[in-house]
């Protein structure tokens, strides 16, 4: 594969990273849902969830008072082929605040993607999140 192309596809999953954290701190349920496959999974420690109508729930069972920024930094993009690509080494540093008036510890962390390319795009087909620190 030339470099041209590869530079693309890392271009594009970067994308998606970085939307992810966006619509996602949007609390934007369907756009977040769409940046996945039909049959996606996402899974951090206490939620494991398949498929883009539970990707979706996740984020509208959410306390509506909930307000959350990712920080997201060091993404990393090792394309497979012309339609695979692995992310790793993405972490980042979630601050979220639930209107009480002071804000949570910030929690660190990082993921482990796997993005496809399909019809319309590139898609995450996975994401774990992994805790960096424990509480």
């Amino acid at each position: 594969m030339d470099e041209a192309k590869r530079a693309g596809i890392e271009a594009d999953c970067l994308r998606l990273c970085r939307l992810f954290f966006v619509l996602s701190d949007r609390g934007e349920a369907e756009g977040y849902a769409n940046l996945y496959i039909e049959d996606g999974t996402f899974e951090r420690p206490g939620l494991s969830v398949r498929g883009r109508e539970q990707v979706a729930a996740a984020i509208r069972a959410r306390p509506a008072h909930l307000v959350m920024r990712h920080l997201g930094i060091t993404a990393l993009i090792d394309v497979i082929s012309e339609d695979e690509a692995k992310g790793m080494g993405s972490h980042m540093l979630l601050m979220y605040d639930r209107l009480t008036g002071r804000a949570e510890p910030p929690q660190v962390g990082d993921f482990v993607d796997s993005y496809v390319r399909t019809e319309q795009g590139w898609r995450i087909a996975s994401r774990v999140v992994n805790s960096a620190f424990s509480s």
